[in-house]
């Protein structure tokens, strides 16, 4: 692709994750287009013009950000706490300059589209996680969130520039938003922590299950969110005490592969839980009950069958 001088531009969206990632650091073409002459110094692939987007993985190290990389691909330090920055370059649209500054200024007027690259970019790495985990069978690889990025940017730049890890002019895609810990600073020992360490904080398997419905949930993959979820119900009621278990039938199933439902139900069987490890199981919890409201609004009288479909 040429990029006509150094003058068009490609729009990009760049992430700071505070976890490395089972994946190897480098470029990776999302989409290949026509191929052509010359290697896209974005790519690497052969195209008379830019047919491909890229995604690019770059491990950062914790001591000196600027460390570890070749001198070419140096740029200026992270944030604290970055571990992994990834950058979705939309090479397969290139930009002439106008247009360029006219999107990036669209962007600051309206953080909504910023928010949708953001969520672009989380897509294409979760993909690459999803196929990791199955491909290599490492059934710890999760996806990430945008609970996981330290931080944001969007914008453009030429490919020189991007090709080298450089920025070019950005603006930050999350807004406004409350600061929160990297994961070291979350991994101090705290009171939870101690809790379950000297076996005062039961750890249930039914309660794990239930947390990965709500991950599956969140990423879409609604049938796995609903077997993890009856599978995590059946063994809360072997688990728990008798009146905890009378608080849980008290939780109506989801009437199906509903994502919204599914997260309700899950937060209602949560609650339980929580309820039971105050010393309060029996107690309905206020949420419970609002999730029987929710989901027996969303079944309009359709009782729910866990095998059909799902």
């Amino acid at each position: 692709m040429s990029d006509r001088g150094g003058t068009t531009q490609l729009a990009y969206v760049r992430l700071g994750l505070d976890r490395p990632l089972p994946l190897a650091a480098g470029r990776h073409v999302i989409a290949a287009g026509p191929s052509g002459a010359d290697p896209d110094r974005v790519t690497g692939v052969e195209r008379i013009q830019g047919g491909a987007d890229v995604l690019e993985l770059a491990d950062v190290d914790p001591v000196d950000p600027s460390r570890g990389a070749p001198k070419r691909k140096r740029r200026s330090p992270d944030p604290a706490g970055t571990r992994t920055v990834v950058t979705l370059v939309r090479a397969s649209e290139p930009l002439e300059p106008a247009r360029a500054a006219a999107i990036l200024e669209g962007w600051r007027r309206d953080g909504a589209e910023p928010r949708q690259w953001v969520g672009a970019a989380l897509t294409a790495i979760n993909r690459a996680l999803q196929a990791h985990r199955l491909v290599h069978r490492d059934p710890y690889t999760v996806e990430v969130t945008v609970d996981d990025l330290l931080w944001a940017v969007v914008g453009h730049g030429s490919a020189d520039a991007l090709a080298t890890g450089a920025a070019g002019e950005q603006i930050d895609a999350l807004g406004t938003r409350r600061a929160r810990a990297n994961a070291s600073q979350r991994a101090r020992p705290g009171e939870v922590t101690g809790l379950a360490l000297t076996g005062g904080l039961p750890l249930l398997e039914g309660e794990e299950l239930v947390g990965f419905a709500v991950r599956e949930a969140n990423h879409g993959r609604r049938h796995s969110a609903l077997a993890a979820l009856e599978a995590g119900r059946r063994l809360l009621e072997q688990e728990l005490d008798p009146r905890a278990r009378a608080a849980l039938s008290r939780v109506p199933d989801p009437p199906g592969a509903d994502a919204a439902a599914l997260l309700a139900a899950a937060g209602a069987l949560q609650d339980v839980v929580d309820v039971w490890r105050s010393g309060t199981a029996g107690e309905a919890p206020e949420a419970a009950r609002a999730a029987e409201a929710e989901l027996t609004a969303d079944a309009r009288g359709t009782r729910h069958q866990p095998h059909a479909g799902g």
